[in-house]
């Protein structure tokens, strides 16, 4: 009998494209000279520890907590379907010879922010998509209730919930969540959100595409609104 070969699948390289279409009330951080509350909305996302994080650019002077976009982000990665892992291969010090392989949930953070000219920039909410464990997106702001995306990282009760992996692509709305006394760091820093007090501090249009590296590497397409299969103008 021939030994049964254990060794373990290597990790598949992928590609996920996040698309921010709309977002609508969102809470208002700022007054204008006229004393109106607005909110100069602009979205932040990154993939765990795997990637640097990537922005759109700013929706200004938002009254209502609406804010158009037709940005897209693109973040390549690898995954363990076997362990349903991310996995990057770094050197955990700069002494050391060879690198580690690290494996982390597969995660997307996807924060909202009030962008300051003359301060640092505010926190408003946040969002984690465990993109094998999705919760699925409503399809209309006015179903978008503020229990989805409770269990951020998708732990817990799994009963209904979406694996990318499988479904390879979903659009509709997910409520973003925030503490009004947490405290966030703009920039590279990325500060801790106290959770004791979470409340629905907006509502936002995401589109999430996965693709294999082949199909990806096939059908390229832009950053922001950049061709190929450029995005129009909101």
């Amino acid at each position: 009998m021939e030994p049964l070969d254990i060794t373990p699948l290597p990790p598949k390289p992928y590609e996920l494209r996040v698309i921010i279409w709309n977002t609508v009330d969102v809470v208002l951080n700022e007054r204008n000279i006229f004393g109106t509350q607005m909110s100069d909305i602009y979205v932040k996302c990154w993939l765990q520890e795997f990637s640097k994080a990537q922005r759109t650019d700013v929706h200004y002077r938002s009254l209502t907590g609406e804010g158009n976009f037709n940005w897209r982000m693109v973040f390549p990665f690898r995954y363990s379907p076997a362990d349903g892992m991310l996995v990057v291969r770094r050197k955990k010090a700069f002494y050391e010879q060879y690198d580690t392989e690290l494996k982390f949930p597969p995660v997307l953070t996807v924060q909202i922010w009030d962008n300051d000219s003359f301060s640092a920039d505010d926190f408003l909410g946040t969002l984690d998509l465990n993109l094998a464990q999705l919760p699925p997106p409503a399809r209309s702001p006015e179903r978008c209730v503020a229990d989805k995306g409770l269990s951020l990282t998708g732990s817990g009760n799994v009963h209904g919930l979406l694996n990318l992996f499988r479904r390879r692509r979903v659009r509709g709305w997910f409520p973003v969540h925030g503490n009004r006394g947490a405290s966030y760091q703009s920039g590279k820093t990325r500060g801790r959100q106290k959770r004791n007090t979470l409340t629905l501090t907006g509502k936002i249009e995401l589109e999430l595409e996965i693709l294999s590296e082949e199909d990806a590497t096939h059908t390229p397409v832009g950053r922001g609104r950049e061709s190929p299969q450029h995005l129009p103008e909101p």
